[in-house]
């Protein structure tokens, strides 16, 4: 008697801001990212120009092949949303594993940066680069980056000397932002602000459903 077999089907890893993992059959009309996106945006009942999805700092064009890495088990594509419940929940608070609490503080900050919310992105990004792991998402030198920027807006003085130019990681990126800028360093990094906010804007401007 012959035995059926059943074929399994491999799953997409799909991270949203909340930290949510979202599994995406990639059955065989699963061939492009842009597929990827259709079945994200039924899934989720979102709009499909609210499905952005992120790998290594860069939105993933429709036409790119989907690719996943069996022998990782972590590997996961970013959804960049955050859900509506997200942030009336405090999801740092109520993490119980610090990895978990680390990466929220990432996801959040970039969801209070994207928003120009720089009060809650800047202690968020700036606390995170001591553990970051996530480069999945973006790279350590892009966090730190930000985390700069947001700072310079949002710190008073006393804290961008703690929170920025103490910490090693930021040390590079702040010389090279406040390099000859002197007391009016606002003025100054304010055309470096916009162009990574331009950048960020990039990613898709409407990234998350408000």
């Amino acid at each position: 008697m012959e035995t059926e077999t059943t074929e399994i089907i491999p799953k997409l890893r799909v991270k949203t801001l909340s930290d949510r993992v979202i599994a995406v059959e990639l059955a065989s009309d699963v061939r492009t990212i842009f597929n990827v996106r259709e079945k994200l945006a039924k899934s989720q009942a979102l709009a499909l120009d609210k499905i952005v999805l992120i790998r290594e700092g860069r939105v993933l064009a429709d036409e790119e092949p989907v690719v996943i890495k069996e022998e990782d088990e972590k590997f996961c594509l970013y959804l960049f949303y955050m859900e509506p419940t997200g942030l009336a929940l405090d999801l740092i608070g109520t993490a119980n594993e610090w990895d978990t609490k680390n990466r929220l503080k990432v996801f959040i900050g970039l969801y209070h940066l994207y928003r120009r919310d720089f009060d809650q992105a800047a202690p968020l990004l700036s606390d995170s680069l001591s553990t970051f792991a996530e480069t999945g998402l973006l790279s350590f030198r892009q966090l730190v980056r930000y985390a700069v920027l947001a700072g310079m807006l949002s710190f008073d003085r006393p804290q961008i000397e703690k929170q920025v130019r103490s910490k090693n990681q930021m040390y590079f990126l702040v010389i090279e932002i406040t390099r000859s800028i002197g007391s009016h360093w606002r003025n100054a990094i304010f055309g470096k602000i916009c162009r990574v906010l331009y950048e960020l804007s990039l990613w898709r401007t409407l990234w998350i459903a408000y």
